[in-house]
């Protein structure tokens, strides 16, 4: 007969689950001392991040690191001083992966100039640093003792890497940082700071013969613990130290 009966048959059901995540938005690519700090926005769903970096010089996308902590930040230290890099993120769960935007963020990365010495001559202090690649020129910033401010007090093109400050005051302590600019980007102002105490020259008061040698007198220096006296002949033409 026609009877329809229940079937003995079981019929296994699978349930099939897709990613639907959706692209995480690149929020800002900060420049910072010591390198550059990429955010996104997070995304509902995500277990995990995937940073794509893309620099100028190679143009092509690469997978920088994998977040798995919940973080929607990441500092790229792995970086080079006048190198534009461009940032994008993707996610991605237990049942697949977002894609990512292919416009990303981007950021010029500059470091700091590293001061190599700092003297005092001829009563001014003298500066001295090493050349960064992707500089167009240097920024030298300067901070007095007590100030939390940095000053800017010279702006040199990128083949001179030096500054003699003669705006500087007796037993005075100064911090000196040398930044670095390009177009309109500049590295992080303060980084690499180098502390140090200008001491004026001493002038002499007289020099006079005497029946046992040359006799010197000097005005007193506010702030110097000793003094150094130095001479040279005619003879060798070279400073030594005599006491």
């Amino acid at each position: 007969n026609n009877e329809i009966r229940p079937s003995d048959e079981r019929v296994l059901i699978k349930e099939e689950k897709f990613s639907t995540l959706d692209n995480p938005t690149p929020l800002s690519a900060e420049l910072m001392e010591n390198g550059i700090m990429f955010r996104w926005e997070a995304v509902a769903g995500a277990e995990e991040y995937t940073v794509l970096r893309k620099a100028d010089n190679e143009g092509v996308w690469k997978n920088l690191k994998e977040v798995t902590d919940g973080q929607t930040l990441y500092l790229d230290k792995d970086v080079e001083s006048g190198v534009t890099y461009t940032y994008s993120v993707a996610c991605g769960n237990g049942y697949g992966d977002s894609g990512y935007f292919s416009t990303g963020v981007s950021q010029l990365y500059l470091k700091a100039a590293r001061i190599t010495s700092i003297t005092n001559v001829n009563n001014m202090v003298r500066v001295m640093w090493t050349r960064v690649g992707g500089a167009e020129s240097y920024l030298v910033y300067r901070q007095t003792q007590g100030s939390s401010k940095w000053e800017l007090i010279e702006k040199t093109a990128s083949e001179r890497l030096y500054y003699e400050d003669k705006t500087v005051e007796s037993n005075t302590a100064y911090k000196y940082a040398i930044s670095t600019e390009k177009g309109n980007v500049t590295s992080v102002i303060g980084a690499g700071s180098v502390s140090h105490i200008f001491l004026a020259s001493p002038e002499f008061v007289e020099v006079t013969n005497t029946t046992d040698g040359v006799s010197l007198s000097w005005n007193e220096v506010s702030g110097a613990e000793k003094y150094e006296v130095f001479r040279k002949t005619d003879i060798s033409k070279e400073w030594q130290l005599i006491t």
